[in-house]
């Protein structure tokens, strides 16, 4: 049985770390956003990602329009604290489309489930919701690739 990713080389010699294949996504806890009209937000299971650090990528679509407030919401950081929250990284990349939203910890799929459990009726998150077309969708890792030794 294949270990949970396999080590193989790419075309330059380089060691490449291929992701498992996707599990269904699981629901954060005490999900009852419907019931509440806020969007729920799928957290990828976990899986561990080069030296045990789990990687959770999601993406949502941004409302034609919304571009600049969302731009607005990332330069003003985080609604919480990241490194109080269990994570030892977190990102926000955005488009003209789309936001991504990284978290990386030894934990990251619990830390967001915890966090999304508690703050779903926060206010910023409402707001993030109000610019988004759908909850935002956990992306997949098809590749990653990291330097050794």
């Amino acid at each position: 049985m294949e270990s949970q990713s396999a080590t193989h080389v790419n075309r330059f010699g380089s060691p490449v770390s291929r992701a498992p294949a996707a599990r269904a996504p699981v629901r954060a806890r005490g999900d009852s956003a419907s019931r509440r009209g806020t969007a729920a937000t799928a957290v990828p299971r976990h899986r561990e990602i080069g030296d045990a650090v789990q990687r959770l990528v999601l993406v949502g679509t941004l409302k034609e329009g919304s571009a600049g407030r969302a731009r607005d919401l990332v330069r003003g950081g985080p609604p919480f604290d990241p490194g109080e929250r269990g994570f030892d990284r977190h990102g926000v990349y955005l488009t003209t489309e789309h936001v991504t939203f990284i978290f990386e910890s030894d934990a990251a799929d619990a830390a967001l489930r915890d966090l999304l459990a508690e703050r779903l009726d926060s206010e910023a998150f409402r707001e993030w919701s109000s610019l988004l077309e759908g909850p935002p969708q956990p992306a997949l890792e098809g590749y990653y690739w990291k330097r050794t030794g």
